[in-house]
């Protein structure tokens, strides 16, 4: 994530740059809550798309027998290996950033939506 963080901002400051040794007044024109809001779409889709890939993997791993055992009572008692320390990090600790950039994301939708400005 802080790997997307600094690609995206890198790739702004040299675009920001070489623009703003050109045309120095078109950097004034620039739609900066625009650029924000669709970085914050993308990144909760990539955020997103980590939830989703570990819940798939997780899943998986119920129906894999390495994963279960059966109690007396013929019910499946899952392992606690069943999903990992680092996959159950990246879960919570991403899911702070995934709601705040997901709220910023939706509410500016919504007004834009609504009032036809960002």
């Amino acid at each position: 994530m802080f790997l997307g963080t600094f690609l995206s901002n890198t790739i702004l400051m040299i675009v920001l740059g070489i623009l703003a040794f050109r045309d120095p007044a078109a950097v004034r024109r620039i739609n900066l809550s625009f650029i924000l809001w669709v970085i914050s779409g993308f990144t909760n889709i990539i955020l997103l798309g980590v939830k989703i890939s570990i819940l798939g993997k997780v899943i998986k791993r119920t129906k894999d027998p390495d994963y279960y055992d059966i109690n007396f009572f013929g019910k499946k008692v899952y392992k606690a290996d069943i999903i990992n320390k680092n996959e159950l990090a990246a879960v919570f600790l991403t899911m702070p950033f995934f709601l705040i950039l997901g709220s910023y994301f939706v509410a500016r939708l919504i007004n834009l939506i609504l009032y036809g400005t960002l």
